[in-house]
């Protein structure tokens, strides 16, 4: 009952944010909106513990992915912590505590004990202080772990970028996020909404599933309608899930998103569509080379023709990442 009074009092502040004209989530109306980014459409399952950087970051429930970097730091994503910047849960929620964020490390299958995790409290998480949620720029964030991880084959950090990834390059992008793509007519953008804010399963159902002239219980969704909004399935992954992806050149990514690249940002993925990062999997890990160039960030839809996944640029921000490391 209380899932249906809360989808009914969603459905009115979702139908009603197109009026607040100060906060980032009129435009999600007035302009093609953005949904995040997070989940691994046209992938496979990774082979067990072959990224044992990547971690899980939870609240009762996996929100986000991130890189474990050394044996007390994880890097995500900013707009995992701060999405926030829409009306429409203003009076329901706030960011959540570092300390209330659980980073799962070891995993492979996160509804399933295997022997290998290590759950640690994180104790700090630092967003960049120029994190911009109405553009995604910056979009990058350094959590603390409360204490140490111990370091072996299930648990390993990646290593920080000695240079920028050149065009071409093959990567790796892993995330246990949706595993299907949007269906109906999808003129839905991913960019930061609450749409990664950590809620239970049937308040994600209604954030995630945007409407079509009234509510609708995901996964169902109507037919599209003059609404710029689309419906995504539900594909959540146990298990870790990787796909294969070159790195595009920044004119193809300048002209896929036109006005929206900055220089902290890299498209990554086929232009053709197929296969990409979608919901769930914002955070987690770009790797080339055996070091990590991207973290999940935003894109338009997921695995969209002429649409690539947009990820933080990693190699801008390695000073940034030392002095915060060395600072606290």
């Amino acid at each position: 009952m209380y899932g249906l009074i809360f989808a009914l009092l969603v459905g009115t502040a979702v139908i009603d944010r197109g009026q607040d004209t100060n906060s980032h989530s009129a435009s999600l109306t007035a302009a093609a909106p953005y949904m995040y980014e997070d989940h691994i459409v046209g992938g496979s399952e990774c082979a067990a513990h072959s990224q044992p950087w990547q971690v899980s970051l939870n609240i009762g429930y996996h929100f986000c992915g991130g890189s474990l970097i050394s044996s007390e730091w994880v890097v995500s994503a900013a707009h995992c912590y701060m999405p926030k910047s829409s009306s429409l849960l203003s009076s329901t929620s706030s960011n959540p505590s570092a300390s209330s964020i659980s980073v799962r490390i070891g995993e492979h299958n996160i509804f399933t004990s295997e022997g290998t995790e290590q759950w640690i409290q994180a104790s700090k998480a630092i967003p960049h202080p120029q994190y911009l949620s109405a553009t995604t720029d910056n979009d990058i964030m350094l959590i603390k772990l409360s204490s140490p991880a111990t370091l072996n084959q299930y648990a390993q950090a990646v290593p920080l970028p000695s240079s920028c990834v050149g065009t071409g390059v093959m990567c790796t992008i892993s995330g246990w996020g949706e595993t299907e793509t949007s269906i109906g007519e999808d003129t839905a953008l991913r960019r930061p909404t609450t749409l990664e804010k950590p809620f239970k399963e049937d308040f994600l159902n209604i954030l995630q599933c945007r409407f079509h002239g009234y509510p609708n219980m995901f996964p169902q969704c109507t037919n599209a309608s003059p609404l710029p909004t689309a419906c995504l399935h539900t594909g959540r992954s146990d298990v870790l899930m990787c796909i294969q992806a070159p790195v595009l050149s920044d004119t193809s990514c300048r002209n896929s998103y036109p006005g929206d690249i900055t220089n902290n940002m890299i498209c990554l993925g086929y232009l053709e569509g197929g296969k990409d990062s979608c919901q769930n999997d914002s955070g987690g890990p770009v790797v080339c080379n055996g070091q990590l160039q991207g973290i999940v960030s935003w894109g338009r839809g997921c695995a969209l023709p002429n649409y690539p996944g947009v990820y933080t640029k990693v190699c801008n921000y390695n000073s940034w990442i030392a002095s915060t490391m060395a600072a606290n």
